[in-house]
């Protein structure tokens, strides 16, 4: 006979897309312990668009990046499927408030490094990044480098590469800033 609790349990991580589980971080910073996050819980059911608000430091972006699985030196869980997060996927994407392109890669280059990973032949990769350049607007700056572009165009390449590998969730650290006002909410709907 199986356990009605664990059976439950089970379920209950398996109907959340993402879960947050008591999540704490620390930093050491200047010798001396600094608490990022403390005892975080969030759970995102699938298709759900969840925003995380806060004043300036209180761990937003930290959160993100455990998400992300750029840091998994961290106490508590972060599921996916109920699976712990142990490392970047092709399933979680970002969109960082700074652009952070590799300058020595052009834009095309920069949007086609998302695909590295992807197992997809070389024609299909080329062909979603020319379709995700059109998206953002910037076909014809494939062949520019990032010290070429402006801060918003920088940021829209930035977008593109987030969008690319057709994210399960897309995760953005207040991508918009740099972006004017046009194609701020032209992106945000895009996005939606």
């Amino acid at each position: 006979m199986s356990d009605p609790v664990a059976t439950s349990e089970r379920e209950r991580r398996q109907s959340h897309a993402l879960e947050i589980a008591d999540v704490s971080k620390r930093f050491r910073v200047a010798g001396r312990q600094v608490q990022a996050l403390s005892h975080v819980h969030l759970a995102v059911g699938e298709g759900e668009f969840v925003s995380i608000v806060g004043s300036s430091g209180c761990g937003k972006s930290t959160l993100l990046r455990l998400v992300l699985g750029l840091d998994t030196d961290y106490d508590g869980e972060i599921r996916v499927d109920g699976q712990r997060v142990e490392r970047p996927g092709l399933d979680r994407s970002i969109v960082f408030q700074e652009h952070r392109l590799l300058p020595w890669l052009n834009v095309e280059a920069n949007v086609a490094a998302a695909l590295r990973q992807s197992g997809l032949a070389a024609a299909e990769r080329g062909q979603l990044v020319r379709d995700h350049l059109h998206l953002v607007g910037l076909e014809q700056f494939a062949k520019a480098y990032p010290a070429q572009l402006s801060g918003g165009m920088a940021q829209r390449v930035a977008i593109a590469r987030a969008l690319v590998t057709k994210p399960r969730f897309l995760l953005l650290d207040e991508p918009f800033g740099a972006l004017d006002a046009l194609t701020r909410l032209r992106l945000q709907d895009e996005l939606q």
